[in-house]
């Protein structure tokens, strides 16, 4: 191994020195998470290298990976990296991580198709076509960039998506993903809901800081698996809730705090529980009532069989 150049730290050196283990499957994993590392130097080829996990350092580049062929796990989160150019010739790649780096493009990221989970969140990506690609996907979490579509992502295993803080407007072609179970589009404006009627296999929604009304809801559509349905901070009143409990008949999980509900909370209740039997479920209303009472704390109280109403009513103390 080299000496490091002007005294930089050299990755070389950091996973030498860094913690190794020996996983199940008998690879190793090297673990030299902010070291310091500004600089590669030279590695040798490892064959035996399954899993690195070098956060928080500063990286120059990805094309280093070419000396861990079996390398199936890599964490290169926090790198300051601006580009993922390299990372492609790590073909045996099933876990990525790339989150909170300055990465522009996901292209590099498509030829890797044996990838299962990918986190690219706080980046500066724009466009995530190139990831159609990536069939054998099953969590993709691409929350914190600059989307403003989803459009040609249509991946048919995948099951977790987090687009939370983009630019979102419209679900796009998410409902494509036929096997999606959790989907997280909160703090985006949306204007419509209609793409997520496809979905029918979801069973977590997020829907949170979107800025809905009540009008928005009219696009939403059944979701026959769905038992968490969140839509927190937007500006729903109590007209919304007739939309709101016909989505599915199997919600476990309903959280309306900081909207706009009606200042009567008794017939806030009411209503949420008459259209919620008419849907073929039940609200506890003291339970709501109570909710109501508890502040934005409320979303994170545990779910009440067969339906809590998680909700903050906007009512006046007199």
């Amino acid at each position: 191994m080299s000496g490091a150049p002007g005294g930089a730290s050299l990755l070389a050196d950091a996973l030498a020195k860094g913690m190794r283990t020996t996983t199940e499957d008998g690879t190793i994993r090297l673990v030299a998470r902010d070291a310091g590392v500004t600089d590669i130097g030279s590695l040798e080829r490892d064959e035996q290298i399954g899993e690195v996990d070098i956060g928080i350092n500063s990286l120059p580049h990805l094309r280093w990976v070419t000396a861990f062929p079996k390398m199936t796990a890599l964490a290169a989160f926090a790198c300051n990296l601006e580009s993922c150019a390299g990372v492609e010739n790590a073909r045996a790649l099933e876990r990525l991580s790339l989150q909170s780096n300055r990465i522009g493009s996901a292209s590099p990221v498509a030829r890797l198709r044996s990838l299962r989970h990918l986190r690219l969140d706080d980046n500066a990506i724009t466009d995530i076509a190139p990831l159609a690609s990536l069939a054998n996907l099953r969590r993709l979490d691409v929350s914190g960039n600059g989307l403003t579509t989803l459009r040609g992502l249509r991946l048919p295993r995948l099951e977790t998506l987090r687009a939370a803080r983009n630019r979102l407007s419209a679900l796009g072609d998410a409902c494509g993903c036929a096997a999606l179970e959790e989907l997280d589009l909160s703090s985006n404006p949306l204007t419509t809901l209609a793409g997520i009627r496809g979905c029918r296999s979801l069973e977590s929604l997020s829907l949170s800081d979107c800025g809905l009304v009540d009008g928005t809801l009219e696009s939403l559509g059944r979701l026959p698996a769905l038992t968490e349905l969140l839509l927190a901070d937007n500006s729903l009143t109590s007209a919304a809730l007739p939309r709101v409990t016909k989505a599915s008949t199997r919600l476990v999980v309903l959280d309306l705090s900081n909207n706009s509900l009606e200042e009567d909370e008794e017939a806030a209740a009411a209503d949420a529980e008459a259209e919620a039997a008419a849907a073929g479920a039940r609200v506890d209303a003291a339970a709501a009532r109570a909710a109501a009472r508890s502040g934005p704390a409320a979303s994170l109280l545990p779910a009440l069989a067969p339906l809590s109403l998680l909700a903050e009513l906007a009512w006046r103390e007199q």
